[in-house]
C-alpha cells in the first residue's frame, strides 16, 4: 500500500537490497506506533519505530525514530513483503 510505497522510497539507499516486514501496531486513542524492519539478503536488520496520529479520518506519518541495537541476523516474524 501507500505506507510501503513510502518506506521504500524513503530509505532507498537500504531497501535496494532488503525486504520490508512490519511488526507489532499499538493504537492509544487517536495515536498508533508500528515496527518497520528492513531486512538485507547479508541477514543484516534495520528496525525503525513509525508513529501515527489520526486526523481527518486518516492516518498521517508523526515521526519516525531508528531503534536498531546489535546488529541482527535472524529471522523476524512478522508481514512479509
Amino acid at each position: 500500500g501507500q505506507f510501503e510505497q513510502m518506506v521504500l522510497r524513503e530509505h532507498s539507499e537500504m531497501t535496494r537490497d532488503a525486504r520490508v516486514e512490519f511488526g507489532l501496531i499499538q493504537l492509544e486513542g487517536t495515536a498508533a506506533t508500528m515496527q518497520v524492519f528492513l531486512l538485507r539478503r547479508d541477514g543484516s536488520a534495520h528496525a525503525f519505530l513509525y508513529s501515527f496520529v489520526a486526523e481527518a479520518g486518516s492516518w498521517k506519518i508523526n515521526g519516525v525514530q531508528a531503534t536498531d541495537g546489535p546488529e541482527r541476523r535472524v529471522q523476524l516474524a512478522g508481514l512479509h513483503v
